[in-house]
């Protein structure tokens, strides 16, 4: 129950800085390209990146401080791709047991398109 209330308040938080930067950027550039949108996931990526690298090479972090941080706060939205995939990573690396990584490398060495998707269609 801790790790689930620690995803939902760090989503809440998330959300709410997300939509803050992106419409800060969006309105400082006059542009139909959602210029907020892709600083906002960037900028997600790259803390992921920077949070889970500092997190894997310590014990003391808890598992809920980790939910909250990168899952809550940073991964929601387009850059919780990246945040499940550096999750992945992180296991495949610490050689953590339970976790699948198999089927994320098959998808990535053999994509095939899912009969829900536009790609299927063309």
């Amino acid at each position: 129950m801790q790790n689930l209330l620690a995803v939902g308040l760090g989503g809440f938080l998330g959300a709410i800085a997300r939509y803050t930067i992106g419409q800060f950027v969006q309105s400082r550039l006059a542009s139909r390209f959602p210029w907020g949108t892709l600083a906002v996931n960037v900028i997600g990526c790259l803390l992921i990146g920077i949070l889970l690298g500092w997190i894997s090479g310590r014990e003391n972090v808890s598992k809920s401080t980790e939910l909250f941080l990168v899952t809550g706060i940073l991964g929601s939205g387009r850059s919780s791709r990246r945040s499940r995939e550096c999750r992945t990573e992180c296991r495949r690396r610490t050689r953590r047991s339970g976790y699948r990584t198999g089927h994320h490398t098959r998808a990535r060495l053999n994509p095939q398109p899912k009969p829900h998707t536009a790609g299927f269609l063309w």
